[in-house]
């Protein structure tokens, strides 16, 4: 019983840290318009920054990562909870998915 919540718990914890993740690929960004809407999480789109009064030379890639903060004056950062949550909730799902999945795998291979 201690095994499969701590398998769980485990489960839960590598979901968020994989939606973290998720923000950290970087985005090259060829317009200054582009800068005033820096979005980044996957599936959905959780972290928003704002960097539309830098001027840095064009093209120029940028993380928007969850643990970055804003890079100077009027560099603003918004952080959207609820779909943070949903997307810790698919990571869930799909590792649940792929957990079982294995199992069920491993357990024909061993019906034949």
């Amino acid at each position: 019983m201690r095994k499969k919540i701590f398998v769980q718990v485990f489960f839960i914890a590598l979901s968020f840290i994989v939606a973290l993740v998720s923000t950290y690929p970087k985005v090259e960004v060829t317009k200054h318009s582009d800068l005033k809407n820096l979005s980044c999480g996957w599936p959905l789109k959780f972290v928003v920054h704002d960097d539309s009064l830098l001027d840095p030379p064009m093209p120029w890639k940028v993380s928007c990562g969850f643990l970055r903060g804003p890079y100077g004056q009027g560099s603003t950062k918004e952080f959207n909870w609820q779909y943070f949550i949903l997307d810790a909730a698919f990571f869930y799902l799909l590792i649940l998915a792929l957990y079982h999945g294995k199992d069920l795998v491993i357990k024909k291979k061993q019906e034949k």
